[in-house]
């Protein structure tokens, strides 16, 4: 005897339908091909949609030796989140060229985020670690800190042991 919880049906209230499992399955595996051909459909408009809207042909290649320092800034500033590769090589051009120079910080700052959009967290945790005991106090110091969740701890008085 099925316990009051378990519904019953009587099959012979089914007579004039179809086998209603195998219909159960044909329906589960119809929906289940038609949602994947469905959401193929959608990620090649939305992919179209972007590349039509934004009207913009790719920009042209340009000669790192040929861009001032606020040029290269902008180009970085600019690849950083679609074209993080990208955005690294003019990092490592900027770095090269221009060292030390007011744009030093953000640049710097621009790289960590780089490598996250690059999936490298390891190489942006140890940048960063650098760049905060570098930047302690930097306009970038609190939007790294918390990009990567690096966070320095103060250093006692001197001459303390634990």
């Amino acid at each position: 005897m099925p316990t009051p919880a378990t519904p019953t049906i009587d099959m012979g209230t089914l007579k004039g339908f179809p086998n209603p499992p195998a219909m159960v399955r044909r329906w589960r595996s119809q929906r289940a091909s038609h949602a994947t051909h469905s959401i193929r459909w959608l990620i090649a408009i939305v992919v179209a949609a972007g590349c039509a809207s934004s009207g913009k042909q790719p920009a042209p290649p340009v000669q790192l030796a040929a861009l001032d320092e606020p040029s290269l800034m902008a180009r970085l500033r600019a690849d950083v989140k679609p074209a993080p590769a990208s955005a690294l090589s003019l990092s490592d051009e900027g770095e090269k060229r221009f060292g030390d120079s007011a744009a030093a910080e953000e640049r710097r700052a621009l790289v960590i985020s780089a490598l996250i959009n690059l999936e490298r967290i390891g190489s942006a945790r140890s940048r960063a670690y650098e760049f905060l005991r570098r930047y302690p106090n930097g306009p970038y110091s609190a939007n790294v800190a918390a990009m990567t969740g690096v966070h320095l701890t103060p250093e006692g008085p001197a001459g303390s042991r634990h």
